[in-house]
C-alpha cells in the first residue's frame, strides 16, 4: 500500500512521527496497545459522535459531527462528553453515519485523515500528558505514533476533560 495522506500531512507540516503497520486483524484499541507493547491509554480511538446544543427554551438546538480522541483504556461516556463539551446531549454515530462523514472505513478513521472543519475534534484532556500517543493513520492497522502537542496543532483538537 502507498503512503497514508496523514503521513503526507505530518510531513508536510514537519511532524516527528513513526507509522507502525500491525495489520487490519488487530481491531481494539487494547488489541492495538498490546500489538504495539504500550499501555491503552496512549493508544487513542477516533470516535464518530453527533452533539447536540440546547436551543431557546428547551426546543432543539443545532447539532455538530464531532471526532473524539479517547485512551482505549475506558469506555467513552456520553453523559461526560456532552457536559464536557457544553452540549445538552451526545451520541455514537452508528457504523454508516461515521463511515459516510468521514469518507473512512471503520478501524480507518482518524482525524489526520479527514478534511478540515467538517467536525469539531475533541481530544482527551489526559492523553496530553503522554510523551507520545498513538492514532490511527486512516487505514485499518496503520498507526502513527508522534507527540500530543503536535497532534493537537496539525487537527485544531479542543482539549476536553473526561475523567
Amino acid at each position: 500500500m502507498g503512503k497514508p495522506n496523514s503521513v503526507r500531512l505530518l510531513e508536510r507540516e514537519g511532524v516527528d512521527h513513526v507509522l507502525h503497520e500491525v495489520g487490519p486483524e488487530v481491531k481494539s484499541g487494547q488489541a492495538m496497545a498490546q500489538a504495539l507493547g504500550v499501555k491503552p491509554e496512549w493508544v487513542l480511538r477516533t470516535i464518530v459522535c453527533e452533539l447536540e446544543f440546547a436551543g431557546p427554551a428547551g426546543a432543539p438546538g443545532r447539532r455538530a459531527k464531532a471526532l473524539v480522541l479517547h485512551g482505549s483504556a475506558a469506555e467513552l461516556d456520553l453523559k461526560r462528553l456532552a457536559r464536557a463539551a457544553g452540549a445538552a446531549r451526545a451520541r455514537l454515530a452508528d457504523r454508516g453515519e461515521a463511515e459516510r462523514w468521514t469518507g473512512l472505513v471503520r478501524g480507518g478513521i482518524s482525524a489526520l485523515a479527514v478534511p478540515p472543519g467538517r467536525f469539531e475534534v475533541l481530544i482527551e484532556a489526559a492523553a496530553l500528558a503522554a510523551s507520545r500517543v498513538f492514532v490511527s493513520a486512516g487505514r485499518p492497522g496503520a498507526e502513527l505514533e508522534l507527540a500530543p502537542a503536535d497532534l493537537v496543532r496539525v487537527i485544531g483538537a479542543r482539549s476536553i476533560d473526561l475523567g
